[in-house]
């Protein structure tokens, strides 16, 4: 398969974490590492996944909404839901530092705000208030997806958070806000939802810092070989 933008009917599945829905009851679905899906169902991305070669998925942020204390906070939780993604999935993840995005409504990604040309092997994420992302509405706190996929291999994502939450939970309850980051994470590495409350891929939020058992097998799993030459 070619280069080519996840389209945006594939990538509405599984993306948003909401608020105040009554957990359900654990899965009886066989083992608890059992417990993850994939996000892709389109016969063409079936199987997708980053590529754990030496050279890093980088990634950077877009923190100009909220204060610098506030943007301190949040970046060490963000390192740390991505150091867990990192270890369990073997794909080595690395920070290059703070960038203005922009959330394109149309095609549901983040660009970069001077409209330099997309980087591959790179995750964007960014903190909104609700009005700017059409996503971010009623009970959805977080939305994130893969958004583009070269043979197989996933080359890009993107995670969006809603800035009135971030800010709330703070004091409110800072383990929402971990388990959030953990959640929508998940999605650009590949997990759909989960069907128990002790994976952080349950679509309900919880207090979870840490991946539970499907999480961590789901990690590995969708976590690909390097089939590029080694220097």
């Amino acid at each position: 398969m070619g280069a080519g933008l996840i389209r945006a009917s594939v990538a509405a599945l599984a993306v948003a974490l909401v608020i105040g829905v009554a957990p359900a009851q654990a899965s009886s679905k066989g083992a608890a590492d059992s417990d993850y899906s994939s996000f892709f169902s389109d016969a063409a991305l079936r199987g997708s996944g980053w590529a754990a070669c030496p050279e890093p998925v980088t990634w950077s942020v877009d923190m100009g909404r909220l204060s610098p204390a506030a943007a301190k906070r949040e970046m060490v939780r963000l390192q740390k839901a991505l150091g867990l993604w990192s270890r369990y999935s073997g794909v080595p993840l690395e920070f290059t530092g703070r960038q203005p995005l922009v959330y394109d409504n149309t095609s549901y990604q983040l660009r970069a705000a001077d409209n330099s040309a997309p980087r591959t092997r790179h995750i964007y994420i960014g903190f909104y208030g609700g009005r700017e992302v059409a996503g971010l509405s009623g009970n959805v706190v977080g939305l994130a997806r893969p958004t583009s996929v070269l043979a197989r291999e996933v080359v890009s994502g993107m995670a969006v958070f809603r800035r009135g939450y971030v800010l709330r939970e703070q004091s409110d309850e800072p383990r929402h806000l971990t388990n959030l980051y953990l959640h929508e994470l998940g999605h650009i590495f590949g997990l759909g939802h989960a069907t128990s409350p002790t994976n952080v891929m349950y679509p309900t939020l919880g207090t979870m810092t840490d991946l539970g058992p499907g999480d961590r097998a789901g990690a590995r799993d969708f976590a690909q070989e390097c089939t590029r030459p080694t220097p």
